[in-house]
């Protein structure tokens, strides 16, 4: 028993010399709060408390990306991923507002609140660049009378390059109204041709269409031609609401960096859905 107590006791006394040791090193040298390399700065710096190094929490949280909720009623600290108002839009009674939670340069999910329904889409996806936020519209999109609202988001850009993606609600309940992919549609009314120095042809609902290029005749001469074999599109394309209707802009390409004109979609409402009515190539002015 004796020995036992001894032992104890040598213990204790070890223990306590190691932490008083520790916190006198800490005390002497002060502590660094650092974040994936990176020094992150705070009015509480970070101490060594009963053994353990305590760091301030929002500050830590912040420099995470994330947000600190103090709700004191419940004692409670509630840390929360951070999200950005992307997009506020109102219109007569009606506010639409678009949150999104900052990663890798975008922002990925979206709380979307209209008027007081909230609903969030954990798999959307806009770019960071503020020029490209997402786009709100209240509109009379299948013309009864009551405006459906319509989200386009911007998923990627650069030169020559522009992808959208568009969703439409129900304004009243805030349920979503499908909408037809432009590819699928475009794949079953358009069927490219050939570019020839003569032109570019492609066939809308069967019917030939000749277009011209505007490439001169002696770049086909080129042992290195940097046109393509047939009229392609899909590197870039985007959605546009005119006089209440929503089309697609799809412009017709005959190089890496040459178009004359787009193909375009008129969408309407039928059967319950948003579907394409049509699809028409218009040249550019």
């Amino acid at each position: 028993m004796k020995k036992n107590k001894k032992l104890t006791l040598i213990l204790t006394l070890t223990t306590g010399i190691l932490v008083g040791t520790a916190a006198t090193v800490f005390a002497q040298n002060p502590i660094t709060l650092l974040v994936n390399g990176s020094k992150i700065g705070s009015k509480e710096a970070p101490s060594f408390v009963n053994g353990r190094v305590m760091v301030p929490i929002r500050t830590t949280a912040e420099a995470l990306g994330k947000e600190v909720q103090w709700n004191a009623q419940k004692s409670e600290v509630n840390i929360v991923d951070r999200e950005d108002l992307l997009t506020e839009y109102v219109k007569g009674t009606q506010k639409v507002k678009i949150w999104g939670k900052k990663s890798d340069g975008g922002y990925w999910g979206m709380r979307i609140t209209l008027g007081e329904i909230t609903r969030n889409f954990p798999f959307w996806y806009n770019v960071g660049n503020p020029s490209y936020a997402p786009q709100v519209y209240l509109q009379d999109l299948n013309q009864d009378g009551k405006d459906e609202l319509l989200i386009i988001l911007t998923t990627g850009y650069g030169t020559g390059f522009k992808e959208e993606n568009a969703y439409i609600f129900d304004s009243e309940e805030f349920s979503e109204i499908p909408l037809e992919d432009w590819q699928t549609y475009t794949l079953k009314h358009v069927v490219p041709g050939k570019v020839t120095k003569e032109g570019a042809s492609i066939q809308i609902d069967h019917k030939e269409l000749a277009i011209p290029h505007g490439i001169p005749e002696e770049d086909f001469k080129s042992d290195k031609p940097y046109w393509y074999e047939s009229p392609a599109y899909g590197q870039y394309f985007r959605y546009e609401v005119r006089n209440d209707k929503l089309y697609a802009i799809i412009p017709l390409w005959f190089s890496p960096a040459l178009s004359s004109g787009q193909l375009e979609i008129e969408y309407s409402y039928k059967d319950k859905f948003f579907q394409g009515d049509g699809i028409k190539y218009v040249e550019s002015e």
